[in-house]
């Protein structure tokens, strides 16, 4: 999975048109971006890509941008 379809993913799991979060998204400032669509996000990334993003990550993040880099680097794409 690249960087982008990685971002399209986010968007699926927080109920957002695709391409609406880019790698500069906020996470502040998305109001979807909430503990629900954490988890659907953790959720869909698990599922799909088989790898687990724990809360105490969670709590670093502050753009897309670096979610997908930590997703990526787990999962050895990089």
């Amino acid at each position: 999975m690249n960087p982008n379809e990685l971002l399209n993913l986010i968007a699926e799991g927080l109920e957002v048109e695709p391409g609406t979060v880019t790698a500069d998204t906020k996470i502040a400032d998305v109001e979807e971006w909430n503990s629900i669509g954490w988890l659907t996000i953790m959720s869909l990334v698990d599922e799909r890509l088989n790898v687990q993003i724990n809360s105490k990550d969670v709590r670093g993040f502050k753009t897309a941008g670096e979610v997908v880099d930590h997703v990526l680097e787990r999962a050895s794409l990089v």
